[in-house]
């Protein structure tokens, strides 16, 4: 969806209370949303809940919809609050289903000579990725899953590139760290590297 086929729907939604307008903004968002809402809270349904009460919400503020400059960044910002607070309410825990992600996650996608063959060496790193602080596991799911950009990430936050950066850094260091303490990356003795 184009600038000016979303601010023809808004004006709709704003000016004439046009539903059909409102569900074209909610079924061109609705996946990409719930996506997003389940890579912070792993639950597909509750997810989808998040999402819907969120257009139910922005249905019914529907007048103030002309006020937010960038309405894609107010959807995710708005996901990922209410995801964290249904965390927060609940004290859930994140667990990722292994099958979905894939073995390439993490190190093959840092370095393609660094694969893992097995789901136990995956289950490892996936339990490292859990101990992460809340904000810095986000981060990282962000972009290593969802495929989001540091700027992208970084607007949808309200944080810094500079701050993205150091949190993906964070995460790359201790899930190294893990990585090493399991045995799973091997120390090249000629150049003294790992693979």
């Amino acid at each position: 969806m184009d600038d000016k086929e979303l601010e023809y729907l808004i004006h709709s939604i704003v000016e004439k209370e046009d539903k059909p307008a409102f569900e074209k903004l909610f079924r061109h968002y609705f996946t990409q949303l719930v996506n997003y809402t389940h890579s912070i809270i792993g639950q597909k349904e509750t997810s989808e809940d998040i999402v819907c009460d969120l257009f139910v919400n922005l249905w019914h503020n529907r007048k103030t919809l002309h006020t937010i400059n960038k309405l894609s960044y107010y959807l995710y910002a708005a996901a990922k609050n209410r995801a964290i607070n249904h965390l927060t309410r609940n004290k859930t825990v994140n667990y990722v289903n292994l099958d979905k992600i894939g073995e390439e996650i993490l190190i093959s996608r840092q370095n393609p000579e660094n694969q893992f063959s097995g789901k136990q060496e995956l289950k490892i790193i996936m339990d490292a990725i859990q101990q992460l602080p809340l904000k810095c596991q986000l981060i990282f799911r962000l972009i290593k899953e969802e495929g989001m950009s540091y700027r992208e990430v970084a607007d949808v936050m309200g944080l810094s590139v500079k701050t993205i950066e150091n949190q993906m850094n964070i995460a790359f260091k201790r899930v190294m760290e893990t990585a090493k303490k399991n045995g799973l990356l091997k120390r090249d003795k000629g150049n003294k590297r790992f693979s």
